[in-house]
């Protein structure tokens, strides 16, 4: 699937998961809390390094609560 940032504009992380064919791999890579493979999707869904550390911290964080 297309996912260049034209296509990924103004979705979601999870409608980027969705529409990419990768929300299996993304639920896998949570699952294992691995960080490497969670960020490796993220960027390339078009978001920067930045964006995607802080996403996963977030949702980790947010998973231990």
């Amino acid at each position: 699937m297309n996912t260049d940032n034209q296509d990924m504009r103004g979705m979601t992380i999870n409608e980027r998961l969705f529409s990419s064919g990768r929300l299996a791999e993304w639920d896998s890579a949570l699952k294992k809390k691995d960080i490497d493979a969670l960020l490796k999707i993220l960027i390339n869904l078009s978001l920067t390094e930045k964006e995607a550390r802080w996403t996963i911290d977030s949702i980790l964080k947010t998973k231990q609560e």
